[in-house]
């Protein structure tokens, strides 16, 4: 619920905003009750997605950033669920990690074998940094 307070000719009016929905707001003024219907409807905040889109690449082409696991946010590693050797296949969960206050697992993007293991459990990590890396 939304609060404003106006001062109009001297006279201050608490408004308190209990519902918008399309062009009508459900307001109180000092207590009292009013709908108020605009010209047109109010913008809503849009809340922001975070997502990250594939590069579209034909199977047959692996490029040497492909065969590394990379951090997708800042945080700091819990736990590494692969060592050196291990053959990991696609979406197979290889760490997990804490970033923004919760656990993210990290999956792999493609199988292959365990060539190096970049961090270890308790290592902060920045977006973007090699955590493992592969072997197609």
């Amino acid at each position: 619920m939304k609060q404003f307070l106006f001062t109009i000719n001297g006279t201050r009016y608490q408004v308190d905003v209990q519902k918008e929905e399309g062009n009508s707001i459900q307001l109180e003024v000092n207590g009292s009750p009013y709908e108020v219907v605009l010209d047109q409807p109010t913008a809503k905040a849009k809340t922001p997605v975070l997502a990250r889109q594939p590069i579209p690449m034909p199977a047959n082409q692996i490029k040497l950033s492909d065969t590394q696991i990379k951090s997708p946010l800042p945080g700091t590693i819990l736990e590494m669920l692969v060592k050196l050797g291990d053959v990991v296949q696609r979406d197979q969960k290889v760490c997990v990690m804490e970033a923004m206050k919760m656990e993210n697992s990290i999956l792999s993007e493609m199988a292959g074998k365990v060539k190096a293991i970049r961090v270890q459990a308790g290592a902060q990590v920045l977006q973007g940094d090699v955590l493992i890396e592969l072997e197609a």
